[in-house]
């Protein structure tokens, strides 16, 4: 999101890219609290709610740059995004993140 901070001048639609906190390790309660208000196993870490060549939107689940696969709840979210018109892509570390959003904001991914 630092990067973010600093594309933002050049692509003002960033201010509609946030992080879902979905993830992570919690104590019992605030994990309790966050499924009653509404969390979802497999949500993407980042969604970026501005349409694009034919897309709602475009759903980032982030990995690390080397390992880190994507659950049963991610591949089953992903698909069910894709198949109701967003594009739902993984990038493994920041700097491919950041050529995914870049990507999206400029060219025609639906052939991917």
């Amino acid at each position: 999101m630092q990067w973010k901070a600093i594309a933002i001048r050049q692509h003002p639609e960033l201010c509609l890219l946030f992080h879902v906190p979905n993830g992570g390790a919690r104590e019992i309660q605030t994990a309790a609290r966050l499924k009653r208000e509404g969390t979802v196993k497999g949500i993407p870490d980042y969604l970026l709610l501005c349409a694009r060549n034919g897309y709602h939107g475009m759903a980032l689940e982030l990995k690390r740059r080397s390992g880190g696969v994507l659950s049963e709840d991610q591949l089953h979210i992903m698909s069910l995004l894709k198949a109701n018109g967003y594009c739902a892509v993984v990038a493994h570390g920041w700097e491919k993140a950041r050529d995914r959003i870049l990507q999206y904001l400029h060219e025609d991914m639906r052939n991917e």
